[in-house]
């Protein structure tokens, strides 16, 4: 499907907890610049493997640590119904 990527998890400006995708070449802290959010919750790196999402790592130009649910989350975000 696609290699590594970035992620980010906030809660926008309407209180709705997400998580964005993004390529790797982009910057964590310059991507969430152009998002209405209030909160980072979490970021780091990204990748696909056997249905699933896996969350890893950390932004440091956001100095924020992924988190261990951020993988379910993404995954279910992503789910086709």
């Amino acid at each position: 499907m696609f290699g590594k990527m970035k992620y980010v998890r906030f809660v926008s400006e309407f209180g709705v907890d997400s998580i964005i995708i993004f390529s790797n070449l982009m910057n964590h802290a310059q991507t969430v610049r152009g998002i209405r959010h209030t909160e980072v919750i979490s970021a780091g790196f990204v990748f696909f493997s056997e249905g699933a999402f896996i969350c890893y790592g950390r932004s440091e130009s956001l100095d924020v640590n992924s988190r261990t649910e951020d993988s379910d989350m993404l995954t279910k975000q992503m789910e086709v119904v």
